[in-house]
């Protein structure tokens, strides 16, 4: 199938499962290992992150991947893999607008939410808390976006 954004707005759900180093720049692997440290065990998730889809672009060409390197976390192998994989060659390149949580917040783990899955339907749905603090000045943010918004769609 084809990815498909669910919801334009949405919590960020940590993982710890689903990474390996191998797939990871080495600028990153630091912060993997520490996150990995971190984890929490005490049966529950917590979100500490909110976004929002501020773009969707389809990547179709993979010479696009090249102008895609500081952007995101993913060695090269991997790209060209999951550019590779199924019917259509393409990726699908969505930017987000993060935000911090004012305060972090804490739901029960359950059975249904495990797994490799894109997205996670809640049992109980979370109201969007006030006072989010995003991760980049709007300046920062939208220099960034128009930025790779340039080198993409030359």
């Amino acid at each position: 199938g084809e990815f498909v954004i669910q919801n334009r707005e949405f919590f960020l759900f940590p993982t710890y499962l689903h990474q390996n180093r191998e797939s990871l720049i080495p600028s990153v692997l630091l912060d993997y290992e520490l996150s990995l440290s971190s984890e929490p065990h005490d049966g529950k998730i917590h979100l500490k992150f909110f976004a929002r889809v501020v773009d969707e672009i389809k990547v179709t060409h993979p010479s696009l991947l090249e102008k895609l390197k500081g952007q995101h976390i993913w060695e090269d192998s991997l790209l060209k893999s999951r550019f590779e994989w199924g019917n259509e060659r393409a990726l699908m390149l969505v930017l987000l607008r993060v935000y911090e949580l004012p305060e972090e917040i804490k739901i029960p783990m359950k059975q249904s939410y495990g797994g490799c899955k894109s997205w996670v339907t809640l049992e109980k749905e979370l109201l969007i808390p006030e006072g989010l603090k995003p991760a980049l000045s709007d300046t920062e943010f939208f220099q960034k976006r128009n930025d790779l918004l340039k080198k993409i769609l030359r």
